[in-house]
């Protein structure tokens, strides 16, 4: 009798799982679709020199120019999105 329950309590939390999974990915929008491309912007050329270029901004990226730039050398930062973090942020 006791295992039965048990079992009824692991079937009901899965299906309780899969049903808030799928109401999510129904109301969540569609990150990857045409409407939400990266439109670069014209900047003037760089005409400095930099000793570091870090390319993203994740949080290895940012930890990396930061640590570089603590260090006393030239930095440079670029990402495409529109703010640091990565996917780490943007979830949020």
């Amino acid at each position: 009798m006791i295992r039965k329950k048990k079992w009824h309590y692991i079937l009901l939390s899965l299906c309780a799982t899969i049903l808030v999974t799928g109401l999510a990915w129904l109301i969540i929008p569609d990150c990857s679709s045409a409407s939400n491309r990266v439109i670069p912007v014209n900047y003037p050329e760089l005409t400095d020199s930099y000793q570091v270029v870090v390319v993203g901004g994740d949080p290895e990226g940012v930890a990396a120019a930061v640590a570089a730039a603590r260090s006393g050398m030239k930095t440079l930062l670029i990402d495409t999105r529109p703010i640091l973090g990565g996917l780490m942020t943007q979830a949020g």
